[in-house]
């Protein structure tokens, strides 16, 4: 018997793998949860390509999902680790490139920061780290395809004096007059960011220029953090906008807390390399990250009582225009009880009413509404306030 003993335990250790298989499929089976729309007034072609990421609470159990509005809702806990590994919030996006372009996109780190598209072109641009001892050298990887003659050119290029950094990082790729430009952030391995602009030659394929748009400072007791704030697309775009928040360590009560002693707003404007300064209300500045840019108008959505408040700036005049007020008379304000995304020139808002979550979708120019709706669960005992929305596109 000593002699097969290797051969029984294997033999029980494949029972236990396929037996837990199987009782965990049989379990994610019967652990389903299933949204839908239920129209309240407008149009329901705005729905078209829409996806909610969600959770939905029963008992003490939370369900992570996607709802796919034209097709199922996925229950992201019933992923293998494959498909947990595999899966991104922007996938769609890199879903339609892999589809059309399956060779190009072969070994690329699909985040949409590191693509750029047009009705020409498709470029790539990442970072390579290669670890040492006690530093990293960053490079590029840069690849153009060109739609019409399916010919990819590289444009490699090792960044300089990398012992200073700790991470580097590309966060927009555009392509303007022939040429590609990439903006990248980056931290100091002694406190403080930059973002650097690196503008390259398509045609001849080399680097043109070198810009340092944004630095930041750390201190014993202050420091500033950075945001880059655009829209997760591999579209043209012609705007970015920067925030920088200053903070310091201040002591109250015998603790130290953080304490924002100041904000700056800045946007650039990608064609014509220009940085300039937003007055920026103090009011508003907490709800940059809801904002979007479209032609050459800022968008901005805040919260209130009544609803969500869009304000407008006019960037080529450097204005603040009117605020338009989206009434939401059920909306019950609390933690939690909202989400809200501009883009595509609408804002989708999800929120809580004492009935259950809707969903609000309007035209950010006019302040129309386009489409209104409740969003229910249809297979399941819980009580609706349980659902909670976290991100729409």
């Amino acid at each position: 018997m000593k002699r097969y003993w290797k051969i029984v335990l294997l033999s029980i250790i494949t029972l236990v793998v396929i037996g837990s298989f199987y009782i965990q499929a049989s379990l994610a089976a019967k652990d389903t949860l299933q949204l839908e729309l239920e129209k309240i007034s407008g149009n329901e072609d705005e729905l078209k390509g829409l996806t909610i990421h969600g959770d939905y609470g029963t008992g003490n159990l939370t369900k992570n999902f996607v709802h796919e509005v034209n097709g199922e809702t996925i229950l992201l806990n019933n992923r293998s680790v494959i498909e947990e590994l595999t899966t991104d919030i922007n996938s769609h996006i890199m879903k339609k490139l892999i589809e059309e372009h399956r060779n190009f996109m072969r070994g690329k780190d699909l985040f949409p920061d590191y693509f750029f598209e047009n009705e020409s072109l498709v470029v790539y641009a990442g970072v390579k780290r290669d670890y040492k001892f006690n530093s990293i050298d960053f490079s590029f990887d840069i690849d153009v395809l060109d739609k019409k003659s399916n010919e990819i050119k590289s444009i490699p290029l090792d960044l300089p004096d990398t012992e200073t950094y700790g991470w580097y990082d590309v966060v927009d790729v555009e392509v303007v007059d022939g040429q590609i430009i990439l903006l990248t952030r980056s931290s100091l391995v002694n406190g403080g960011e930059e973002v650097n602009e690196y503008t390259f030659d398509l045609e001849n394929q080399k680097l043109l220029s070198t810009e340092k748009l944004i630095s930041t400072i750390r201190t014993d007791n202050s420091w500033t953090e950075l945001s880059v704030i655009h829209d997760s697309s591999i579209d043209p775009e012609k705007y970015i906008l920067f925030k920088t928040s200053t903070l310091k360590d201040v002591e109250k009560d015998g603790y130290f807390v953080q304490e924002v002693t100041g904000n700056e707003v800045q946007v650039y404007n990608i064609e014509t390399k220009q940085l300039k300064k937003i007055d920026f209300p103090d009011e508003l500045v907490d709800a940059i990250d809801l904002s979007t840019i479209i032609d050459s108008t800022l968008y901005v959505s805040s919260r209130v009582d009544s609803g969500l408040e869009l304000s407008q700036y006019d960037l080529e005049k450097d204005e603040w225009g009117e605020k338009k007020a989206v009434d939401l008379p059920k909306y019950k304000n609390g933690y939690e009880s909202m989400y809200t995304n501009l883009m595509n020139g609408k804002i989708y808002t999800a929120y809580l009413t004492d009935e259950g979550y809707e969903l609000y979708i309007g035209d950010l120019r006019t302040g129309k509404s386009l489409y209104e709706g409740k969003i229910k669960v249809s297979n399941t005992s819980s009580k609706t306030d349980e659902l909670y929305i976290h991100l729409i596109e």
